[in-house]
């Protein structure tokens, strides 16, 4: 396990596999998996995210070099794990998000260090979203 949040109702986990490094999105529709062997001498695997017709597209590479690109056909939920399952780091949560890992599942000892671009904020009117707020009140 690289890292996963939430498990098979509502998560995500970027993990490897019999060679392969994957990342897979759970939820109401079951699990969706993008893989790619990875390169025996791959020091610098990257997983990235980005909305294609509000569904997610997920590109995995290895030092600079793309092993593979799915659109896995759903959106981004709302919310992470909404059963208050959070983000683990080296290990996995005793809830798969998987059925391809068994937890712990720890990662390998090589694994030095895992980094979380969110991207930018999106754009926030503090005046309109108090309005929309106070018309509740």
């Amino acid at each position: 396990m690289l890292c996963e949040q939430g498990d098979w109702i509502s998560g995500w986990a970027w993990y490897l596999h019999d060679g392969e490094v994957r990342w897979c999105i759970a939820g109401k529709g079951g699990a969706h998996i993008v893989a790619a062997p990875v390169p025996a001498d791959a020091r610098v695997l990257v997983a990235h995210g980005a909305l294609d017709d509000g569904t997610l597209e997920v590109t995995l590479s290895a030092d600079g070099t793309e092993l593979a690109r799915r659109n896995l056909g759903v959106p981004v939920p709302l919310a992470w794990a909404p059963d208050g399952a959070f983000l683990t780091v080296g290990y996995a949560r005793p809830f798969p998000v998987s059925e391809d890992y068994a937890p712990p599942a720890p990662a390998p000892a090589s694994l030095v260090d895992v980094s979380i671009n969110v991207g930018p904020l999106p754009p926030f009117d503090f005046e309109t979203e108090l309005a929309r707020i106070m018309r509740h009140q």
